[in-house]
């Protein structure tokens, strides 16, 4: 199908089919940053990622904006979505766009009971529910940025909107150690995201900074670029 045809049609889907996440407030900017991502050392994309004070729901919580792109210099994928929190940092609603790899808009939204998923993509659409904890944690294999706001510590379900999938979860507070970012020793705040039977580790600068993801099961790594 002609590419335009099908951006056409996705667009015309969301517009007429899907109640649209309401646009991502114009709040202050709390944190802006560039992952560099790796696996095995050798660079595969690239993220750019913001977080703001506020939603779209009103001032309280915050809203993490990502672009996520692979291979970095000619991309084929772009991963995009828009994650809204609360104060406590639980979700409340995801947009997440999907091109180049089967184009797609998925659509999130956490209640105290049920995730209800609603995926649009050019041919149609589709819709699920997952059942709810209320301590939800927003995770994919291939965005880091999600992590920019650190997570509520204790157990928690991962969500995985572009799989649907879910996974039993728990975050832990190694608190402060050592570890290197872009060859030079730091000394982060440290977090564990147990996701099953896989971590991922997540590190933090003294200002609450997302400066390192590690997901050693699938030799990943996203390094915060310095400015």
């Amino acid at each position: 199908m002609n590419p335009r045809r099908v951006s056409l049609a996705l667009a015309v889907l969301t517009a007429t089919a899907v109640p649209a996440v309401s646009a991502a407030p114009q709040g202050p900017i709390l944190d802006a940053g560039t992952l560099v991502i790796s696996r095995s050392g050798a660079v595969v994309g690239r993220e750019e990622f913001t977080v703001r004070r506020g939603r779209s729901g009103g001032p309280d919580g915050y809203t993490i904006t990502s672009t996520a792109t692979y291979p970095p210099a000619s991309p084929r994928v772009t991963l995009s979505p828009a994650v809204e929190l609360g104060p406590d940092s639980i979700p409340v609603q995801v947009q997440f766009d999907i091109h180049g790899d089967g184009q797609a808009r998925v659509y999130a939204r956490f209640g105290p009971r049920r995730v209800t998923l609603r995926v649009v993509r050019p041919g149609g659409e589709s819709a699920r529910e997952l059942p709810a904890t209320g301590r939800e944690i927003v995770a994919d294999d291939s965005v880091f940025g999600l992590y920019a706001i650190p997570p509520a510590r204790g157990t928690r379900q991962a969500v995985f909107p572009r799989s649907g999938a879910r996974l039993p979860a728990e975050v832990v507070d190694r608190g402060t150690e050592r570890t290197t970012l872009q060859g030079v020793p730091r000394e982060l705040r440290h977090d564990v995201l147990r996701l099953g039977s896989q971590e991922r580790h997540l590190w933090y600068d003294q200002d609450g900074r997302l400066m390192k993801v590690e997901i050693p099961a699938l030799s990943l790594m996203a390094e915060r670029e310095s400015r």
